[in-house]
């Protein structure tokens, strides 16, 4: 059985993949106690995921 932290990591990574195929930037927060996973950067804005 998978461990959720671990299907979520894996999740995370699959969708950061596709955003940067799609051609945005990311930054990832240091840490685990944030309230977001991803910051992605469309060249205008940031938003947190």
């Amino acid at each position: 059985m998978n461990h959720p932290k671990d299907v979520g990591d894996r999740t995370t990574l699959a969708i950061m993949l596709v955003l940067q195929e799609a051609g945005y930037g990311m930054a990832v927060p240091f840490g685990e106690n944030v309230r977001y996973d991803v910051v992605v950067d469309d060249g205008t804005r940031l938003a947190r995921v």
